[in-house]
């Protein structure tokens, strides 16, 4: 259960950081 939950957790460190990567790009797109 343990092993399960570190897994999860590397997974929504991934989707945080996938997901400001995309917040930066629109934020670039909108701008110019």
């Amino acid at each position: 259960m343990i092993e399960q939950g570190v897994k999860v957790t590397e997974i929504a460190r991934e989707l945080n950081r996938s997901r400001e990567w995309v917040y930066k790009w629109e934020a670039r797109w909108r701008t110019g």
